[in-house]
């Protein structure tokens, strides 16, 4: 008789447990004995976790596993609220380390969406994709550059 598994995607709440916590993947490696290559994959959805590494994982990060089960993120205005303000608060501090730690953030919630998804879904998020860089990114990119060119 075959068991059937729930395919966890646990990327989302897996970063935002571990900046609540301010730990880092290795250490949480180190916590749960779980392979740090694993977490990464765990991250950004590539990869879905075992309950009982789930399990490991919420009790490391002082969690209920029902945190990283529920799938809170999709559901809870109030938590993809809580994220993007971080994300976007950095933005605002217009440095280059909080610039570069923003684009990092946006291309991890990309690659935890793109994951998460169907092949359809997958389709229509490089549809938009190629969209905002043939658009907006090329513009931007194009009117720096003429800048320089002109001084």
């Amino acid at each position: 008789m075959r068991i059937e598994r729930n395919n966890y995607q646990i990327g989302i709440y897996l970063e935002k447990a571990l900046t609540d916590k301010n730990m880092s993947v290795k250490q949480l490696s180190d916590c749960t004995g779980i392979n740090i290559r694993l977490l990464s994959k765990y991250l950004i959805n590539e990869q879905c976790p075992s309950l009982t590494n789930i399990q490991k994982i919420a009790k490391a990060l002082d969690k209920d596993v029902e945190y990283f089960t529920k799938d809170a993120y999709y559901k809870d205005i109030l938590v993809r609220t809580d994220i993007n303000e971080e994300m976007f608060a950095r933005i605002d501090k217009a440095n280059d380390q909080n610039i570069r730690q923003s684009y990092k953030v946006i291309n991890h919630m990309i690659n935890q969406s793109f994951n998460s998804v169907s092949l359809n879904g997958k389709k229509a998020i490089l549809e938009s994709l190629y969209h905002v860089m043939t658009t907006d990114i090329y513009k931007t990119t194009f009117n720096e550059k003429s800048k320089e060119e002109s001084k």
